[in-house]
Order: C-alpha cells, then sequence, then structure tokens
C-alpha cells in the first residue's frame, strides 16, 4: 500500500499539546535509573528467553482482556506458542494479535520501523483479520486494515451518556497522515538528572 498522499488542512494538523513539568521529569529520570538497571544486570540467556516469552504472553492476554476478550491466559500461552487453533472470535484475536507483535519485531529487525499512517493499517489489517463479517453492522470484511467509515462513539450504558465523540470518518485520514508527520520529527532528547529540576537531582540515589 501507498503511502497516503494528502492535503492536511491546518485545523487537522497534530500536535502533541504538553509540557514537561517538574513531575514528568521526575517520572522519567525513575524510568531511565530503572532500564539502567535492567540493561546492567547479568541476566543469562535462557532465563532473558523465558523473561521475553512470558512477557509475551502477558501483552497479549491483557490487551485483549481490556477489549473484552475473556479467554484464559492458558489460551495467549498457547497463542504464542503457535498452537491455538483460530476456529472462535476470541481465538482469532489472539492468534491475530501474536502475528501483529511478530511484524513489529520484524519491521525492528530489518530497521524498517517506522509509525507511518501506512504501517498503522498494516498492523491493524494484521490485528482484525478474519474478523470482519458480512452480517455485523458495525465491522464488515472491508473494515480490516482500513480507518474507519462511521461515526466512533464511546458510550456508558449505566449513565445512558455519551462519553466520547471521535471526529468524523472524514477527518481520519488526514489527521493520520499529520500524527505520521509529527512521529517523523526528531524525538527531544530525555530529560537525564542534570536537566532536571532539583527536586529530581538526587532521586537515582534514593532507587
Amino acid at each position: 500500500m501507498a503511502e497516503r498522499n494528502l492535503q492536511i488542512p491546518p485545523a487537522l494538523r497534530f500536535g502533541a499539546n504538553y509540557r514537561h513539568n517538574p513531575e514528568m521529569s521526575q517520572l522519567l529520570v525513575r524510568i531511565a535509573a530503572a532500564l539502567g538497571k535492567i540493561q546492567a544486570a547479568p541476566v543469562l540467556p535462557a532465563v532473558a528467553d523465558e523473561l521475553r516469552a512470558s512477557a509475551r504472553v502477558g501483552t497479549v492476554h491483557y490487551s485483549n482482556l481490556i477489549e473484552g476478550n475473556e479467554l484464559p491466559v492458558v489460551a495467549a500461552e498457547r497463542a504464542a506458542r503457535g498452537q491455538l487453533e483460530a476456529d472462535s472470535r476470541a481465538k482469532i484475536e489472539l492468534v491475530n494479535y501474536v502475528e501483529a507483535l511478530k511484524l513489529i519485531d520484524a519491521k525492528l529487525d530489518a530497521g524498517e520501523l517506522e509509525l507511518t499512517a501506512d504501517f498503522l493499517c498494516e498492523l491493524h489489517r494484521t490485528t482484525t483479520r478474519g474478523l470482519g463479517r458480512e452480517d455485523d453492522p458495525q465491522f464488515k470484511p472491508h473494515h480490516e486494515g482500513e480507518w474507519r467509515d462511521g461515526d466512533a462513539i464511546v458510550f456508558n450504558y449505566l449513565t445512558r451518556k455519551v462519553m466520547h465523540e471521535g471526529p468524523p470518518a472524514e477527518e481520519v485520514p488526514p489527521r493520520m497522515a499529520s500524527m505520521s508527520v509529527c512521529w517523523k520529527l526528531p524525538a527531544p532528547p530525555t530529560p537525564t538528572v542534570r536537566d532536571a529540576p532539583p527536586a529530581t537531582e538526587t532521586l537515582p540515589a534514593t532507587l
């Protein structure tokens, strides 16, 4: 699929609307310190493989659980090992999720991992393959790997109120293209202890 060349109206251009504050800087420094400890930890290759496999199972299970998939962890384990038969919608979701993780890994290994609009569509197609149904009013086969063509509403059935309404469908492609452009820009440097506010300078010593 060729990258979508869209004219992006100024009103739809993406911009990250946030600023680093002392609390955010503290959290970033803690993350950097924890990551350094993990990277420096003496872990045997076999143990590293086991931890990696466990993390993947957890990712597959809980990422689908929050979307309403109630299959047990053992199903995610089988999906991660390529041993789960995709004979139901719930199982297809797990199998597809594993394939999506493999796609990301393959792109990363090949040095081709870029958060472009086309890649997001490819990722969406991988996670939703086989889930579209002609008799489903919400998600049909042609929706797999494509931007939505209808409304997106988050409705609270307890309060009977709309909690969130997404932008019109026609705005989705240019908005996503704008985000893609933003993601390609050089990332700002991660705050270090020297860059952080004074309150965070003693944080690494307390970890």
